[in-house]
């Protein structure tokens, strides 16, 4: 049979066009292009979350079925925790060249101690497949808390907590005070503002342990923050120094006793009550009590408490030499001396007494001028007005009489406001001192002490006030004038006349070395015996007064 040759070339032809489609087709395919692309942030914004971002360079020619970010928790990218949820999708729209989106990378609490890290790596699924960047990683960023601000505060105050790895929203976190949940008012991934919650026991030190939980981490700050204490009421009302002062309330172990703004030591302090006692360096008619604890200071319920009021005796005398001392009795005096003070008009004197506080003496300056002074006391908190007023006088020595005398002698002193009546006055001559026989006005009368013969200058000493005498006094060496009789056996009464003899007591007579018995004794004569046992002869009769020798002397005859 023969072919036909048109038949053939259309076969032909048509075989060639099928074989140039398919590889024109096959040539199409080729140059298609799949995506490519480039992870290129990651970045800690809690401790459960992080911020990606990547970067398409190629979208490829493919229809894209998805996109996002894949990432694993481990050394490695390769030795990564992966999870079930290890998967951001952000769908088959890419409507530009970059995506990012945030990841939450779950409960880390048990893989912080192995330095794990969050690997992450952007991908794109097309008809053909899934492409992957080259993964990149941060460190796990570990919850921490900081401080809290401030450190002591009362149930329902608010507080701030900072730290850092805190999560957003305010419901992925979570703070307890020793157990007690906290309500959460906000939070930045570096601060938490919470309120304290009611009902938390602060145990012995008022330490309050803060747990703060976030993206499936836990921190716990201990010894950071403490409960302010809660006062009730104090008692007594009103006392004085050394008045112990008891604080009832809560929270009180540790706490701070203040009254007003001094601070004091305190004993007996237990969680419902503290206890101090009122030191005399407060000087304060009345205060608050206040308790606190860091920066916290509470008052205390109750209002003020109220110093006993100074109540102290009035002066008998009101008439004063400057160097006096004025004595005043209370029960209201400082128990630190120092602290009272008596004021003349406005002038300040200090407390002489070292050892009492019921009954205090105050010496008023030499050189506090002449006049008249209201009376004023004070112990620092309270004062006193005793409604008198004191009379200050300046007395004066203008001189003295006789010029000379003996032992036992009476001087007399003339001046002016030389009263009766002032207290601790006394006469010098040189340097021994003898009380007055009298005061008046316008004299002191004192006896002329045992002194040796001599010369010796007069003062008189007013409470502290000395004042010197014109002139010096003459002591005369007292003298034997005669002896009656001058002769006799032994146990014959003798007198022995002079001048200047004084006390039995400190007169002594001997007839040679032998001590005779002194029967009585005058300024102008001594009686004694003539000693027993006296031999026949001529024996010098010599007086002593007070151990001292009289130059005189006179002789007796035992025949």
């Amino acid at each position: 049979m023969k072919k036909n040759p048109k038949s053939a070339m259309s076969i032909f032809t048509r075989f060639f066009a099928w074989f140039v489609l398919i590889l024109v087709l096959i040539s199409c395919e080729k140059e298609k292009k799949d995506p490519t692309l480039e992870t290129t942030s990651i970045a800690a914004i809690s401790a459960a979350n992080y911020f990606a971002s990547a970067k398409i360079t190629e979208m490829g020619d493919y229809k894209i079925l998805d996109h996002g970010f894949m990432f694993s928790i481990g050394t490695s990218p390769e030795s990564g925790y992966i999870s079930y949820n290890n998967k951001v999708s952000l769908g088959s729209t890419i409507e530009h060249d970059t995506f990012s989106s945030n990841i939450n990378i779950g409960n880390m609490q048990y893989y912080l101690s192995n330095e794990m890290k969050v690997f992450v790596k952007a991908y794109i699924t097309n008809e053909r497949g899934t492409v992957y960047s080259k993964a990149i990683f941060a460190d796990i960023l570990k919850l921490e808390a900081y401080s809290v601000t401030p450190k002591t505060a009362k149930a329902g105050d608010m507080v701030t907590i900072t730290g850092k790895g805190f999560s957003t929203p305010v419901s992925a976190n979570a703070v307890k005070f020793n157990n007690v949940e906290a309500t959460i008012v906000s939070v930045t991934s570096t601060q938490m503002q919470v309120i304290v919650p009611s009902g938390i026991q602060g145990y012995y030190s008022n330490a309050i342990s803060i747990v703060v939980s976030s993206g499936g981490q836990s921190f716990q700050l201990d010894n950071g923050f403490s409960m302010a204490p809660i006062p009730v009421r104090f008692s007594p009302a009103s006392g004085s120094w050394n008045t112990n002062v008891t604080v009832q309330g809560s929270g009180l172990y540790n706490a701070k006793l203040y009254f007003d703004d001094v601070e004091v030591s305190s004993y007996n302090s237990s969680s419902e009550y503290i206890s101090a006692t009122l030191p005399p360096s407060l000087l304060k008619k009345k205060f608050k009590i206040f308790v606190g604890s860091g920066d916290v200071k509470t008052e205390v319920p109750g209002g003020y408490f109220t110093m006993d009021e100074l109540i102290v005796s009035t002066l008998s005398v009101l008439t004063y030499y400057p160097g006096s001392q004025l004595t005043f009795y209370s029960a209201g005096f400082n128990p630190t001396i120092s602290y009272n003070k008596l004021f003349l008009g406005t002038t300040a004197i200090s407390s002489t007494n070292t050892y009492s506080y019921s009954d205090l003496s105050f010496t008023i300056p030499t050189t506090m001028p002449e006049g008249n002074y209201p009376v004023m006391l004070t112990n620092g908190a309270d004062t006193a007005f005793t409604g008198q007023t004191v009379s200050i006088l300046k007395p004066t020595v203008t001189g003295f009489t006789p010029a000379s005398g003996y032992q036992g002698s009476e001087l007399v002193i003339s001046g002016t406001n030389l009263f009766a009546g002032n207290q601790n006055t006394s006469v010098n001559y040189g340097t021994v001192s003898v009380s007055p026989n009298s005061i008046a006005t316008d004299k002191i009368k004192a006896p002329v002490p045992l002194l040796r013969e001599g010369e010796y200058l007069i003062s008189v000493n007013m409470g502290g006030l000395v004042m010197e005498c014109p002139g010096k006094f003459t002591v005369l060496e007292p003298k034997i004038v005669s002896i009656n009789p001058s002769s006799g056996a032994a146990g014959t009464s003798v007198i022995i006349n002079g001048e200047g003899f004084i006390g039995m007591n400190i007169t002594s007579v001997t007839f040679g070395n032998l001590y005779a018995t002194v029967m009585s004794s005058t300024n102008t004569q001594i009686n004694v015996k003539v000693p027993p046992y006296i031999t026949k002869g001529t024996w010098i009769v010599k007086v002593l007064i007070n151990y001292n020798q009289l130059s005189s002397t006179t002789t007796f005859v035992v025949p």
